[in-house]
């Protein structure tokens, strides 16, 4: 049952690499799913696409973007940087099968960043996340502001699947810090 919900999955939400001219729509729909500080400016982030450790993958239908997954392929684990899905598109369950395609395509553990806030909002991403099978780890840390002058957001991170040590989710945050943020890590985690 398992191979068969994995087989409907990528056959129903399919995700293909992003084409360079695709990238202005996906940028315009970081922008509109995440808050100034959260993502790049557009040459910081076009300037990414130039790593061979970084990737957008993209979900269309008709020639248009839909959602996309920006992940970076780290030391053992996939970093899921930024996922968003079109307002427009949202609540009809394309989120959840685009990333049970992504972890379904992705021979390595999946690991990403959400909100250690405490708000509704906050609370209803965890448990999106943990409904498609991502565990909330008590290893966190502030976030390096991508851009503007806005305070730093506090993060925990979570992780596909549930079964991963600390000490490879501390080794996943140093190996965040460095390839991602370009800064070193905490030399703690200040949130957990």
């Amino acid at each position: 049952m398992s191979n068969e919900r994995k087989q409907v999955t990528q056959s129903s939400f399919p995700l293909r690499p992003m084409q360079a001219h695709e990238f202005p729509a996906v940028h315009r729909l970081m922008q509109q799913a995440f808050p100034l500080q959260e993502y790049r400016s557009f040459s910081d982030a076009e300037a990414l696409l130039s790593k061979n450790e970084y990737e957008i993958l993209v979900y269309a239908e008709e020639d248009e973007i839909i959602g996309f997954i920006a992940h970076w392929l780290l030391d053992g684990f996939r970093f899921v940087e930024h996922f968003a899905v079109r307002q427009s598109a949202r609540q009809g369950g394309i989120g959840s099968g685009i990333m049970r395609a992504f972890l379904a395509q992705s021979d390595v553990p999946a690991v990403l960043e959400v909100e250690a806030t405490g708000s509704e909002l906050a609370q209803r991403r965890i448990g999106f996340y943990q409904r498609l099978g991502f565990a909330l780890s008590t290893v966190g840390y502030m976030q390096p502001c991508l851009q503007g002058a806005v305070s730093d957001i506090p993060l925990l991170l979570m992780h596909a699947p549930q079964d991963i040590s600390t000490a490879r989710l501390l080794h996943a945050q140093a190996n965040i810090f460095h390839a991602v943020y370009q800064q070193e890590p905490p030399l703690e985690s200040p949130l957990a």
